[in-house]
This record gives structure tokens, C-alpha cells and sequence, in this order.
């Protein structure tokens, strides 16, 4: 077995947890904490677990050094992960807070888009599993079995978890009804009555129940008590996650921002109605005067019909004088909603009453045939622009149905709206086109449509970022192939002058990286701190790429600005393996950036161990001192790292080369390293009596700060 066998794995390894990072960083900068679901909160804490597994199996595969078939498995199953971690990445991102939509409702949102796939518990007990199995693997789960075992109490916790969307959410309108009095519920099996909640409190009904000895649905339940005379249950009935019904049925959650209570019960009936498609109970309730434009949830029921593709309910809500331009606390109007949902008949008989066609939601100004295409409903499409839509209308961000269509990869609809004369070359407020959004999402087939048909292929946004920045960015190849393929510009830079090379690099997308360079992509362009793929591939740690880069003719002591080269910057890495390569290759070990760090220098500020041993062995200059003066000892000392200043000691470090007449015992000792010291003073006693410039020993500078354990060795 080579050394080399195991580098893939962890590079992918190292990519999977710097994406858990990302996703935490982003979870956790979410300022929208009245609307976050729940299950974010234990989500973001299960990714913590995810990464410091992952980090632990990192360890040992280093020491272990699996073989290459091992290797091979265990890397198919860190694609797996990675791949649902980039998913929970997205999820996170997509539901920051935008315009008035918080985050549950854009969550619940992109779910309803998406599929239950991309609940944030589903993708994050999937990528514990994944761990898992990464952990369990044959030839390193005997290290791992403590580790193992708070996986599994993680999964179960996730299984247990209420789910973050019910099972019967969908649409845009969602209802959530509650009987806020005491009082009780009864549920006619039989003959005879039963009662199932005999004190105060809430009774909640799952979506199936068993009802007069079968298995009934809720609207059927709904149906029958209405006509047994029992309307007024209907306010005791609660869609709720913290009830059984008799058989032991689990009810559906409600929604956190769902208001809890309902003023006027027969408001919730017509609701409740509405929803499921009940006409009788909508009839009688609008004929006992309900009125139709009460909102439940933000919505009135002519939205939540019309959501949810009642047309009967639509009809008789409008023939009760229903307002049909009515708007949604999110602006939308029912034909919007309908359109969203893809109903078409709904839409249809909406047009057919007089809604109006180009209605721009108060929000973001989207038309119903915006929100149609943004969904991928052809039919409805069709309809509305046979009525009249615009297909070029815009939003309050300028975009149009065809970016909708185009980023979300609806090939059809991008096809019939190209065909209604939809501007291939729209851009948006950032100056964004459709090609350059079905790029970003790597939908390659809707590409092709917009080449055949005009699309500036080199089109910028306003940073400067072309299709194949993006595409290479988002490490979609099949793209980046067809932009290349069409004639793109392998060498255009964006506003800080970087190619699209550089921001694949940065992504650590390997495949992109090779089929650019194997075009011909300049591998030494720089961009405008003077940055080159090398720099960042280095930075970042992709052993790999920066193999590829270097092969390719790479100047491997290319600086930047800041006169740093790339071993540099690799000096931060959690790892020797990209050091170690550079060096191999020729990098000067000595190297000084703008401030008269070395790679030591850096490697023993961060407590790189396996980096600083790996840059001593190539002979770096141990007792150089950057511009302030200080050794890397010094930088060592100063940041606590213990085991990289035992190293240091051991390898002849000067334990007295001072920075402005500071030592590194000094400064250990101002910043109660205890450690660092013990290991300073066992190794040379005598520093303890050097004082800096204003007289003071270290003992001194440790009672000043108030470090007494760390003063009290000095008297030992």
C-alpha cells in the first residue's frame, strides 16, 4: 500500500466537514428565532456531533492507513454524506428570512417544492447514518465504538422527534384549528357513546381515524358529524401533534407560526371546509352568514380552496360573494395560489370569474404565472398565457417567469415560454439571465434550450460572474462541459478577476478543476490580491488539486500581496499532507510573507503539529524571528499550543529569544498557559529569572493577570 491510498478519502472527509461548518455557521446566523422550526435547534446540535465524529475517523484513518479497496468503500459512502450535506447547506440558506416570508414559511415552502426529503430531520438522521457507517467500517470501528454508540442515541433522538412539517401540510395555505375552552370530544364508534377526553384541555384527530369501525378519513369524520348535528365539534377538532385518537393514531403538527386559537369556531369550520374539499359544511356555513373573507392563517378560504384544488368549494365560496382579488398576508391573491399548486381547473374557473390575470403579489410582485412557472406547472402556464398572461413580467426583482422556470430546471416550461417570445437575455437586479440561474443549478438540459435560442453565453452578473463561473462554482461539470462545448470564455474574470478555474478551486470541486485545466484554463492567473488557484487550492487543503495544478505548470512560489506564498498559506492546514507535497515539489520552507513570517512561523501559531515536525524536517530555519521579532516558539507560546511547543523544545528551539524583550515564558505566563510554562521551565529553569523591558519576570507578569496556578510553579 502506498501512502498516497487514503489521500481522496480524507480530502472528501475534509470537505464534508468544512460543508457541516458552513451549514452551522449559516443555522446559526439565522436572526429569525420566533419563526425557526423547532427541529432546527436540534438539528444544528446533531451537526456538531457529525463533524467531531467525522474529525475523530479523519484521525484514525491517517494512523491506520486503510487499503485501497477499503479506501474506495469508505469514500462512496463520504460522497453519500456529502451529498446530503450539501442539501442541508441549501435548506439553511434558502430559508434565511426574505422580504416578509420568515423562515418557517419559506421552509415549509421549499419542502412543499422539494418533497419530504428535505425535511432537516430526514437529511440530517440520513447523514448521521452515514457517519455511521463510515464509523462501523470493518478495519476502524474497533477505535470508533464509543462514538458509535452516540450516533445511535443521535438517530434515535431524530427518529422519536416530531416531524418539522405534519404530514398533511401542502399548499400554500395551511389551517390549524383548536377548541381553546374546556370541555370534551366524542367519538361515536358503535353504539353508544364514547368519550375520549374527560377533562379540560385539547382533543386532536389524525388525518385517519378509525370511525364507526373503519377506517375513515378526516373529511369523511367531518362529513358525518355534520349531518349527525355535532357541527359545533368541528371547534373541538385540533390538527396537533400531541394527541392519539383511540387507535393510537399520531396527529399531524401544527405549524409554529399558526396562530392558536380562532375567535369565531363556525370561521374554522368554513376553513376546515374548505380544505378538505367539503362542500355541504361550506354551503351552510356561508349560508348562516359566515363571512368569506375571515382569514385563518393569513389566508381566507377561497385561498385555501383554491390551494388545495376544490373546485366546488372555489364555486360556492364565489357564488357567496367571495372577493376573488382578496390577498393573503403574503400578498397572493386565489388565482396566485392556485397557480402555485398546479390546479388547473381551479384556475380556470378563477379566470373565468373575473380574477385578474396579471396580479402582482404585494411581496415580491410575482404574477400567478410566475408563481406557475417557478413550480413547473405547464398546464397552468398554458392557461394563463392562452388568457393573456405577460410572459415577460417581472418581479420586484426583475425576475421574469422564464429565470422562475429556468433555475428551478422545468424544461417544458422554459420551452413554451421561449415560444410565447419569453426574453432569453432578461436580466435581473443583478443582472442575472435565465442561462446564467439554470448554470448556478446545474440544469443542463434547459441550458441547452437557452444556447439554442440567443442566450448570451458570456452574459455577466453585476460582480462580473459568468454562466461558467457559477456552473464551475457550483461544481456542476456537465455544464461547465456544455458552456465550453458552446464557445465560453474559459479565461473571463469576474469583478475581483477571478476565472472560473479559480472559483472551482475554491469550491474543491475536482472534476471541474480537471476538465478546465485539460482545456486549457490559465493556471497561473491571478486575481486582484494577486491570488492564484494554487493559493486557494492550498489554503483550502485540496491535496488533490493541488496536485493537478502543479502538474499543469502551477508557480509554485507565486506570492500575493501580502508576499504569501502557496506553503504558506497551506500552513493552516489540519494536515502536513499539502505541506509536505509542496515541498516535495520544491517550495522554499523559508519563505517570508509582508510581516517576516515563515510557514513555521504560521504552522506554530495555529498549532499545526504534524506541519511544524513535517517543515522541521525540511530544515526551517527554527529560531528565525518575523518583523516583530518573535520566534516561532514565541507564536507558539503565545497561543497555548502545548504540543507544538514541546516540539519546538525538543528540536532546539532558543527558549530564551526574546520579542521586545519578551521571552516566550513571558508570554506563556501573561497568558496563563500552564501547560506551555511547565514545559518552558522543565526545560530551562533559568528563563524564569529574565525580565522584560519594564523589569518584570514571567512569575511577576502571572500574579499581575492573575494566573496564581501558573505564578506557583515558579515557586516550585
Amino acid at each position: 500500500m502506498t501512502t498516497n491510498e487514503p489521500t481522496f478519502l480524507l480530502e472528501e472527509v475534509s470537505k464534508v466537514i468544512q460543508i457541516i461548518e458552513s451549514a452551522k455557521s449559516v443555522c446559526g446566523s439565522n436572526k429569525d428565532a420566533d419563526s425557526i422550526p423547532k427541529a432546527f435547534v436540534e438539528v444544528a446540535k446533531q451537526l456538531g456531533l457529525a463533524s467531531s465524529v467525522l474529525g475523530i475517523f479523519e484521525g484514525h484513518v491517517k494512523r491506520i492507513g486503510p487499503d485501497e479497496e477499503s479506501c474506495d468503500a469508505m469514500e462512496t459512502i463520504t460522497r453519500a454524506c456529502e451529498d446530503k450535506v450539501s442539501r442541508l447547506d441549501r435548506v439553511f440558506r434558502k430559508c434565511i428570512p426574505e422580504g416578509q416570508a420568515t423562515t418557517a414559511e419559506r421552509y415549509f415552502k421549499m419542502v412543499g417544492t422539494h418533497g419530504k426529503d428535505y425535511m432537516i430531520e430526514v437529511l440530517m438522521k440520513g447523514i448521521l447514518e452515514e457517519v455511521r457507517r463510515l464509523a462501523s467500517h470493518d478495519m476502524i470501528n474497533s477505535a470508533m465504538e464509543e462514538h458509535i454508540e452516540n450516533l445511535n442515541q443521535a438517530i434515535e433522538v431524530l427518529s422519536k422527534m416530531d416531524p418539522s412539517i405534519p404530514d398533511d401540510t401542502g399548499g400554500n395555505a395551511r389551517g390549524n384549528y383548536h377548541h381553546s375552552g374546556s370541555g370534551s370530544m366524542n367519538i361515536h364508534k358503535g353504539h353508544g357513546d364514547v368519550n375520549s377526553n374527560t377533562g379540560q384541555g385539547k382533543q386532536f384527530i389524525a388525518q385517519r381515524q378509525e370511525f364507526h369501525e373503519q377506517h375513515k378519513t378526516a373529511k369523511i369524520i367531518i362529513e358525518t358529524l355534520q349531518y349527525s348535528g355535532l357541527d359545533q365539534t368541528l371547534k373541538d377538532i385540533h390538527l396537533g401533534k400531541n394527541g392519539r385518537d383511540e387507535k393510537g393514531k399520531q396527529g399531524s403538527e401544527v405549524p409554529p407560526t399558526a396562530p392558536q386559537t380562532v375567535a369565531d369556531p363556525k370561521v374554522t369550520d368554513l376553513h376546515w371546509a374548505a380544505r378538505y374539499g367539503v362542500v355541504a359544511v361550506a354551503q351552510q356555513h356561508l349560508e348562516d352568514g359566515v363571512n368569506p373573507e375571515a382569514k385563518l392563517d393569513g389566508v381566507t378560504a377561497l385561498h385555501r380552496a383554491a390551494s388545495y384544488g376544490h373546485e366546488p368549494v372555489v364555486l360556492t365560496l364565489l357564488e357567496h360573494k367571495a372577493d376573488i382579488e382578496s390577498r393573503s398576508d403574503d400578498g397572493w391573491t386565489p388565482l396566485h395560489t392556485a397557480a402555485s399548486s398546479g390546479n388547473v381547473m381551479v384556475v380556470q374557473r378563477l379566470i373565468e370569474h373575473g380574477a385578474t390575470i396579471q396580479a402582482k403579489a404585494t411581496g415580491n410582485g410575482e404574477t400567478p404565472l410566475y408563481s406557475s412557472a417557478k413550480e413547473g406547472h405547464l398546464p397552468v402556464v398554458q392557461l394563463l398565457q392562452q388568457h393573456g398572461a405577460d410572459v415577460r413580467a417581472r418581479t420586484g426583482t426583475d425576475w421574469t417567469p422564464l429565470h422562475a422556470a429556468a433555475y428551478r430546471g422545468h424544461e417544458q416550461v422554459v420551452s413554451h415560454l421561449i415560444k410565447c417570445e419569453a426574453d432569453v437575455k432578461a436580466r435581473t437586479t443583478h443582472a442575472a439571465t435565465p442561462l446564467y440561474k439554470a448554470a448556478e443549478m446545474g440544469h443542463d438540459g434547459v441550458m441547452q434550450l437557452l444556447l439554442e435560442n440567443g442566450a448570451g453565453i458570456d452574459d455577466a452578473s453585476t460582480k462580473g460572474w459568468t454562466p461558467l463561473h457559477q456552473a464551475a462554482y457550483e461544481g456542476h461539470k456537465k455544464a461547465v462541459w456544455m458552456l465550453l462545448e458552446n464557445g465560453a470564455d474559459l479565461q473571463a474574470e469576474n469583478e475581483i478577476r477571478a476565472t472560473p478555474l479559480y472559483k472551482a478551486v475554491e469550491r474543491g470541486h475536482r472534476d471541474v478543476v480537471q476538465l478546465l485545466v485539460e482545456q486549457g484554463a490559465n493556471v497561473n492567473a491571478k486575481i486582484s490580491t494577486k491570488w492564484t488557484a494554487l493559493h486557494m487550492a492550498a489554503s483550502k487543503g485540496w491535496v488533490t488539486i493541488v496536485g493537478l495544478l502543479l502538474e499543469k505548470g502551477a508557480s509554485i512560489e507565486a506570492t500575493t500581496v501580502n508576499r504569501e506564498t502557496a506553503l504558506y498559506l497551506a500552513a493552516e492546514n489540519r494536515d502536513d499532507t499539502v505541506s509536505a507535497l509542496l515541498l516535495k515539489n520544491g517550495a522554499s520552507v523559508d519563505a517570508r510573507q509582508k510581516l517576516g513570517w515563515q510557514p513555521l512561523h504560521k504552522a506554530a501559531y495555529c498549532g499545526r503539529t504534524a506541519i511544524v515536525r513535517t517543515l522541521l524536517e525540511h530544515n526551517a530555519a527554527i529560531n528565525m524571528k518575523n518583523s516583530g521579532g518573535a520566534t516561532p516558539l514565541y507564536k507558539a507560546a503565545e497561543s497555548g499550543h502545548e504540543d507544538v511547543v514541546r516540539l519546538l523544545v525538543q528540536s532546539g528551539a532558543d527558549v530564551n529569544a526574546s520579542s521586545n524583550s519578551w521571552t516566550p515564558l513571558h508570554m506563556a505566563a501573561q497568558k496563563g498557559h500552564e501547560e506551555v510554562v511547565r514545559i518552558l521551565l522543565n526545560h530551562n529553569s533559568t528563563s524564569a529569572t529574565a525580565r522584560n523591558g519594564a523589569g518584570l519576570t514571567a512569575q511577576d507578569i502571572a500574579i499581575k493577570n492573575g494566573h496564581n496556578s501558573v505564578a506557583r510553579l515558579f515557586v516550585n
